[in-house]
């Protein structure tokens, strides 16, 4: 059973260019945005899912999202509903490690005995229960 758990910490990953699916994307939505802001499946973006994904055991506030500058009008629209404060705008792409750079200061200045988790903003998970499940017997263990 899942619950939320108060030190549990995620960092979505949503800075990507997502070059791969450019011309796929052009012929969906007419522009080639980053995938993790496109509707592939069902009627969320990708980005949409992962968080809703998330806030299945990580509270709202504790789930801090990573997106590239040059994206904020497309983010904005999927991450409406998210506390101003989750939202890090890294000022230019400088790949996964260093994205994950910001939000880790700001989690270990607010929590510095958090668990976090890291999820890419561009995966499709059919259970997503039973995947978030898996993050919090992972989160259980590593603090063992």
């Amino acid at each position: 059973m899942i619950r939320l758990d108060d030190h549990l910490w995620g960092i979505i990953l949503a800075g990507g260019k997502g070059k791969r699916l450019n011309g796929f994307i052009k012929q969906l939505y007419g522009d080639e945005r980053p995938k993790q802001y496109c509707t592939i499946v069902g009627t969320r973006s990708m980005l949409r899912h992962t968080l809703d994904r998330a806030k299945l055991l990580i509270k709202p506030e504790n789930v801090l999202t990573i997106i590239n500058r040059n994206h904020v009008h497309y983010a904005l629209e999927h991450l409406n509903e998210q506390p101003p404060d989750t939202i890090i705008v890294q000022p230019c792409s400088r790949e996964t490690g260093l994205g994950m750079l910001l939000p880790l200061v700001k989690i270990f200045r607010r929590d510095s005995t958090s668990t976090v988790a890291v999820f890419p903003s561009d995966h499709f998970v059919i259970n997503e229960i039973q995947f978030m499940e898996y993050v919090q017997y992972a989160a259980i263990f590593v603090r063992t």
